[in-house]
């Protein structure tokens, strides 16, 4: 499969995404600019404007790291590669290999806010991996979180970020409309579009 189709229609095997991204690592950062990607800064400005005003944003778990594009204070991804060139921005305090179609290795109510920029492609349970950024995540922190507009169809994410709101999990504070993603890649730049989700944690 062209290294470009994987995009749209990629495997969720955890092997798998760990092999690809940890081939595309060194090129990542610059092919991405190319397309003219925009979405950590998007997700970084909805998660200043989620977390409360009175309340900084000390921890911040960057789900999903890749090579840190969206790097604040905490990172994990499942590409070795990937990880090791987000250590290497100097932006995390503390940087993992994880996996996040399983349980996040972090403790209750032990971060800021969680940022998911890009990945959740490749999980395909979306109310474990929501219900555990709910689970980290302290009360008034905030969740920013990116999903492809096909998949959040797909895969019922209303119905999931209903069922936390009525389970008093989170308030959803901001969900756009499908926008570009990848404006600049000529193959897929109309096809791929993404939603902006961000949540405050009860």
């Amino acid at each position: 499969m062209p290294d470009e189709e994987w995009l749209v229609s990629g495997s969720t095997a955890p092997d798998e995404v760990r092999g690809y991204y940890d081939e595309q690592a060194p090129t990542y950062d610059t092919t991405l600019a190319s397309w003219g990607y925009d979405a950590p800064w998007r997700v970084a400005e909805l998660l200043l404007r989620t977390l409360p005003a009175d309340r900084a944003a000390e921890t911040v778990l960057d789900a999903g790291c890749g090579t840190g594009l969206a790097g604040r204070l905490l990172g994990v991804d499942l590409s070795p590669d990937s990880v090791a060139l987000a250590a290497g921005r100097g932006t995390y305090d503390d940087v993992a290999v994880g996996n996040l179609q399983q349980p996040l290795e972090y403790d209750d109510d032990s971060v800021d806010g969680v940022v998911c920029v890009g990945v959740l492609t490749y999980v395909p349970d979306v109310a474990a991996i929501w219900g555990e950024f709910c689970r980290i995540t302290r009360r008034g922190g905030a969740i920013v979180l990116t999903q492809r507009d096909d998949l959040w169809r797909e895969r019922r994410c209303n119905e999931v970020l209903h069922d936390l709101e009525r389970d008093g999990r989170w308030a959803a504070v901001h969900l756009s409309p499908p926008a570009s993603y990848l404006p600049g890649n000529a193959d897929f730049g109309d096809e791929i579009l993404v939603r902006y989700l961000a949540a405050r944690v009860r």
